[in-house]
């Protein structure tokens, strides 16, 4: 990939696409690819910056050297950093060939959305960098790219949509020794399978090697529920099927659900709910 830039106005060069936007959900200011080759001297960013905007810095080749708030940091190959609106900065180099992708972006959706990936602001991340990642977040910044310099009808808002594909592909692929949690994989997937059964929670720690524990706390961050609720969820979305798709009886519905004691399932329905199986049938049949 070579260097390149685009912006969502037509003349950034009075604004530099520097803007801050609250009455849309997430908006691309900005966006491109910057390397340097091996023989560049030219000083790079050397200065304190300040933007409205968040602005996301992913290193893919060699390494800079950051200051934010007067801390020294430095990134390297696969990770990045998504600085907050409003935050000094300024980057040098710290090796002689270096590249990175960046993006401006703004909206009222962009700090909820952050929040819900688990990503902070002003922090580096380590991802797995691997060859295949790369080629894939290369993929989306070229779509990202495409869009920006056809501008057709729409584009701020499919830019807005691979954005958001962009921020989720990198949270997901967040090293395990990054800043990151360790992130719930193969029990979840079992949960989702065996619903219907009382799997011990050793069994399911076990499958992330984690403690008890720990794994309640992590299987909390991750799904925002405890591993009994997540399963109890899981059990009452299929009951909701079956008394909207089917006419078994409440005995029926509950043993195809895991529940053995009937007036368990109902007690709980109703908890979770605010109201009983059959009132849920009947109002749900009827609109």
């Amino acid at each position: 990939m070579k260097t390149q830039s685009y912006y969502r106005e037509l003349l950034p060069q009075y604004t530099n696409g520097n803007f801050e936007i609250n009455d849309e959900p997430l908006v691309v200011n900005c966006t491109g690819y910057w390397e340097r080759a091996a023989n560049d001297t030219s000083l790079f960013a050397n200065r304190a910056h300040e933007r409205k905007d968040y602005y996301l810095l992913y290193i893919t080749k060699g390494g800079i050297n950051a200051r934010i708030a007067g801390e020294d940091i430095a990134l390297s190959r696969g990770e990045f950093i998504i600085y907050s609106p409003h935050t000094s900065y300024y980057h040098n180099f710290n090796s002689e060939k270096m590249g990175y992708l960046w993006l401006h972006f703004t909206g009222f959706h962009a700090r909820r959305i952050l929040s819900s990936l688990g990503i902070k602001t002003n922090r580096i991340y380590k991802t797995d960098a691997s060859d295949a990642n790369l080629c894939a977040l290369y993929t989306n910044f070229e779509r990202l790219f495409g869009e920006m310099a056809n501008r057709r009808f729409g584009f701020e808002s499919v830019c807005g949509g691979i954005l958001n594909e962009i921020l989720v592909f990198i949270a997901r692929n967040i090293s395990s020794d990054g800043s990151k949690d360790e992130r719930i994989l193969n029990s979840v997937v079992y949960m989702h399978r065996h619903f219907r059964e009382n799997t011990p929670l050793e069994k399911l720690a076990s499958m992330e090697n984690l403690s008890i524990s720990r794994y309640r706390d992590v299987f909390k961050s991750q799904t925002g529920f405890s591993p009994t609720d997540y399963r109890t969820m899981l059990r009452l979305r299929h009951a909701c099927e079956l008394l909207l798709q089917t006419d078994c009886t409440m005995v029926e519905i509950a043993l195809e659900c895991g529940y053995t004691d009937v007036y368990y399932f109902l007690r709980i329905f109703k908890l979770k709910h605010g109201i009983t199986p059959s009132e849920y049938r009947e109002r749900e049949r009827s609109t």
